[in-house]
């Protein structure tokens, strides 16, 4: 069922949709779409677009920047006491993005010292 709505949302938005659902999926600590959005050619580097580089790239927090720090890039609100209880999803996020490739350039001064050790073996982290 979300395969086929994943599919409806590619073929009427194409890769603006998959980019919105990634990130979606990323900052909501969503594993399982974050694994079924990669399955289906999600960009390991996509940024959220946030703003123009001096170059007139657009930039952003990558999906890796996200899961490492959620907090500093999609603060929630009040009623969200209970994010913390995901710091596990995200680590597990980041993890499968460091893992598909995605770029650490940048990103590793999010990591935590505690979560340092679950990314033993990985040689740029």
């Amino acid at each position: 069922m979300v395969e086929r709505l994943i599919g409806a949302v590619l073929i009427l938005t194409g890769n603006h949709g998959m980019l919105f659902l990634f990130i979606w999926a990323v900052m909501g600590g969503n594993v399982d779409i974050v694994e079924l959005l990669l399955k289906h050619s999600a960009d390991v580097d996509a940024n959220t677009g946030s703003f123009k580089g001096t170059d007139g790239r657009i930039l952003g927090p990558t999906a890796l920047h996200i899961a490492l720090d959620p907090r500093a890039w999609y603060p929630g609100d009040e009623d969200d006491e209970d994010r913390e209880d995901y710091h596990e999803d995200y680590l597990k996020i980041a993890r499968i993005l460091v893992e598909k490739g995605a770029s650490v350039r940048g990103v590793l001064d999010q990591l935590q010292v505690n979560d340092v050790p679950s990314f033993e073996g990985f040689k740029d982290v």
